[in-house]
C-alpha cells in the first residue's frame, strides 16, 4: 500500500481503493458484469533508487508481453493464451485468458528512459528509477572565519 503522506501517495491509494471496489462481487450491478477483475494483478512500490513496478504473469510466455511508456504514463500489455484442452466447457474459470493491458501514470520525478525489465518464473519486474536531479544530494556548508 502506498504512503498517503504525499500527493502521489493519495494518488496511488485511491487507485488501489477503485480496484478494490471494482472487483468486488458487490460491484456487479455497477459495472454490469458477473465478476469484476484487474489482470495482472501488479505491485508498486518505492526503492531507494526509484520505483518498482511487479506484475504476476504466469502461463504468459515473456515475448507474448510487451511494455512501453508515453510521458509518464507506462502500459503493460499482452496476450495469456488458453491452454491446449480448453474448449469453452470449463465448470468453472477463474483464470483470465486472452489479451491485457494495465497502465499506470508515474511522477515526474521518475526516468521512464532508464527504465529496465526482468521476466523471470512468470513475474516481470520493472524498475524505473528516479531522474538524478530528483535524487537526494548533500550540499556542502562552508565554514566562515
Amino acid at each position: 500500500m502506498a504512503s498517503i503522506t504525499s500527493p502521489w501517495g493519495a494518488l496511488l491509494t485511491l487507485q488501489d481503493e477503485l480496484d478494490r471496489v471494482l472487483r468486488s462481487p458487490r460491484s456487479a450491478w455497477f459495472t454490469g458484469q458477473r465478476t469484476a477483475s484487474v489482470y495482472p494483478p501488479i505491485n508498486v512500490f518505492e526503492s531507494k533508487t526509484g520505483w518498482v513496478i511487479r506484475a504476476e504473469l504466469p502461463g504468459v510466455e515473456p515475448d507474448a508481453v510487451q511494455l512501453t511508456c508515453e510521458g509518464r504514463q507506462i502500459t503493460l500489455s499482452g496476450e495469456r493464451k488458453a491452454p491446449d484442452g480448453a474448449n469453452g466447457s470449463d465448470h468453472r474459470r477463474e483464470r483470465p485468458f486472452g489479451k491485457f493491458s494495465r497502465s499506470l501514470m508515474l511522477p515526474e520525478d521518475l526516468d521512464l528512459g532508464r527504465a529496465e525489465a526482468r521476466f523471470h518464473d512468470g513475474l516481470l519486474t520493472v524498475e524505473v528509477p528516479h531522474r538524478p536531479e530528483a535524487s537526494p544530494r548533500r550540499i556542502p556548508v562552508e565554514v566562515q572565519r
